[in-house]
């Protein structure tokens, strides 16, 4: 396969992959108000890209676009017309994209499942300090879209960061030890288990993530979180 073609599948199949994940993630919400504690999409667009490259940069903004859309089912009859739908999934999608790029440059090339002080990077860059992007671009549009009062604005903002800062410390991991042929980590300090240990034990029991764009923000309307 030509080179061009090569690296328009690698970024059609990386947007395929979110937006199934994303589609599983709905599925397994809990009722009420369609919530999940971890958002898998923000760990596989986090390791697909420290695995190959800012290039596949497109695909985590079509799986999100995607994702967002197909949640749009989630959606009260009436409580947005399709325009505007569109237009927040299409931003929603910026900020899981700018997420994952500034997961990688804060993570850095070096393996994350090298070593302790890589796991950290790993740990604070791309999960607590990098997920805070997404959730900052993506409720700033359901609340301008109408999709989120104003008075929702904080808890949906943190309990949106929770969930894709558990996507990333926990599917992260195992994705990149996949992608770099399931060598296990090198300390037993860093991941385990396919995830980070302590970062896992930072996320409290029974806290929830709305799904909003990458995330059911169509969800969002009825109880928000």
């Amino acid at each position: 396969m030509p080179r061009p073609a090569a690296r328009i599948a690698e970024v059609v199949a990386l947007a395929a992959v979110y937006a199934a994940a994303g589609y599983v993630g709905f599925r397994a919400a809990i009722p009420p108000g369609n919530v999940t504690p971890v958002w898998p999409p923000s760990g596989i667009a986090l390791a697909a890209l420290l695995l190959a490259g800012r290039r596949l940069a497109p695909g985590v903004w079509a799986g999100s676009v995607v994702a967002n859309l197909l949640a749009s089912t989630y959606i009260p009859a009436g409580a947005a017309g399709p325009l505007t739908l569109l237009a927040v999934a299409a931003v929603i999608g910026v900020g899981s994209t700018l997420q994952a790029l500034a997961g990688v440059k804060l993570t850095g090339r070096a393996d994350p499942l090298g070593g302790v002080r890589a796991a950290l990077r790993l740990v604070f860059g791309g999960g607590l300090l990098a997920c805070a992007i997404s959730p900052t671009v993506g409720v700033t549009a359901l609340w301008a879209g109408g999709l989120v009062p104003a008075a929702d604005f904080p808890r949906t903002w943190l309990t949106w960061w929770l969930g894709d800062t558990a996507g990333v410390l926990v599917v992260a991991p195992a994705v990149l030890a996949w992608g770099r042929g399931g060598r296990p980590p090198a300390t037993p300090g860093g991941v385990a288990g396919g995830g980070v240990v302590a970062p896992k034990r930072a996320v409290p029991p029974g806290v929830v993530h709305p799904r909003s764009g990458s995330r059911v923000f169509l969800a969002h309307p009825v109880t928000g979180g």
